[in-house]
């Protein structure tokens, strides 16, 4: 029998897109605490459907999944901790083998996700659409991003990378950025992870966490406007999407004092040059990773 080759249609517009998704029949799954961050989703893509821990809507969205039954766990101390416990809950395993199609389980995306959630997902037959999780953490690292940005040819607030020993320490390796700092550790939310500091006061506040780190960035501190940007890494070229107010600590919407709490689009909030400014630094970003043949990326800036 002649092998049989499978046509590939290259789609040409927002039509040909939408016209995709519609027909989609492959299972496809946003898991997560919430389905927020994919929130809509499931009205423009096929078989699209959100299992989450927390269930927002008293089971009245029809493509909301969440188990019923809390099984015994450790405490979560992480999205990823929650996605796990998610990906090895009965309900959810026989969520996913029940709507299989062709005898696969389908796609997997997370907000947040490690090497034990890939692990988890490929055990159910998952594909999880995202690159390998390693170079995520690598990637999420807020002391590489430095370093990737120097490469890319990107302006960033004056720094400096090192160890921190004690108080005098990171005054003698900072000594060139002044007296008032920003101290970031290189993983988590800005909330616990940020330290605005000038005296030694406001230092010993943070002393342990910063002094664990076999690296952290020092940065001068700057008055400035906080702003995002998001962008996606294709082998056409990286796409970039329009500049974004950010939120920040407002205590309705998050936890943590300086915490993230999301994004607000205004067109006018930014002058037409600091627009174009954002997108050709976004854009050094995400090619620099394309020449590296790291694609099907997106990530957010601030």
């Amino acid at each position: 029998m002649a092998e049989q080759i499978k046509e590939v249609k290259t789609l040409k517009g927002l039509s040909d897109i939408r016209r995709f998704f519609h027909r989609n029949e492959v299972p496809i799954y946003f898991i997560s605490a919430t389905n927020f961050n994919l929130l809509g989703a499931d009205e423009w893509i096929k078989g699209f459907k959100f299992i989450s821990y927390i269930e927002c809507f008293d089971g009245e969205h029809p493509n909301v999944f969440s188990p019923k039954e809390e099984v015994a766990h450790d405490e979560f101390e992480s999205i990823e901790d929650i996605n796990n416990y998610l990906l090895e809950h009965k309900e959810v395993v026989d969520y996913i083998k029940s709507r299989k199609k062709g005898g696969k389980a389908g796609k997997a995306m997370f907000l947040m996700f490690d090497e034990k959630t890939e692990k988890l997902a490929k055990k159910l037959g998952l594909e999880v659409c995202f690159p390998p999780a390693k170079m995520r953490t690598s990637m999420d690292n807020k002391v590489n991003t430095n370093r990737i940005a120097e490469k890319a040819g990107v302006a960033c607030v004056p720094y400096v990378l090192s160890n921190v020993k004690n108080y005098e320490h990171m005054r003698e390796v900072s000594k060139k950025l002044g007296n008032d700092l920003v101290i970031q550790t290189p993983f988590g939310d800005s909330g616990h992870t940020t330290f605005f500091i000038s005296n030694e006061k406001e230092y010993k506040k943070h002393a342990e966490e910063i002094e664990n780190e076999k690296e952290v960035k020092i940065m001068k501190r700057i008055n400035c406007r906080g702003a995002a940007i998001e962008a996606c890494v294709t082998r056409h070229g990286t796409i970039v999407a329009p500049l974004m107010t950010e939120l920040v600590g407002f205590p309705e919407l998050t936890p943590y004092k300086g915490g993230w709490c999301g994004n607000e689009i205004h067109a006018d909030v930014f002058t037409k040059s600091i627009r174009q400014k954002a997108r050709k630094y976004t854009r050094l970003f995400g090619d620099n990773f394309g020449r590296r043949g790291i694609r099907d990326i997106s990530s957010s800036t601030s």
